[in-house]
Formats: structure tokens, sequence, C-alpha cells
């Protein structure tokens, strides 16, 4: 989709041969997507670290007053 190929067709018959001609064909979509997958996962992961590590600091800096009202 990313390359504007057309879907794959179904192979008729399934062998390890044809597997490895088809794979001689396939290794541009496979690491196209493979690095779409890729940079998509790293910036999610990124981005939901940064949100986290930000909520729990502001949590954690608002008990701040209260803790030292306490000790």
């Amino acid at each position: 989709m990313l390359l504007g190929e057309p879907a794959p067709r179904e192979p008729a018959e399934a062998s390890f041969a044809k597997l490895l001609s088809q794979l001689g064909e396939a290794w541009p979509v496979l690491l196209t997507g493979s690095l779409f997958c890729a940079v998509v996962s790293a910036v999610l992961g990124f981005v939901t670290t940064l949100l986290v590590w930000r909520v729990l600091t502001v949590r954690r800096w608002r008990r701040r007053p209260a803790a030292r009202e306490e000790g």
C-alpha cells in the first residue's frame, strides 16, 4: 500500500522453492513495511514514555509540599 503496488495473488501450490522465488520479488515491500512499522512504533513508544514520565513527575511534585509538612 505504501509503495502503490497491487496485492500479491495466492499461489496455486505451496512449496519452499516457490516461497524463495517470491521472496526475491517481495523484499522491497517487506523492507518498506518493516521500516514503516519500526518508525511508527518508535514514535508511539517515545511519546507514551514522555507522557507517562510527565504525569508521574507532576503527581510527585504536587505531593511534595504535603510530605514536607508531615515530615
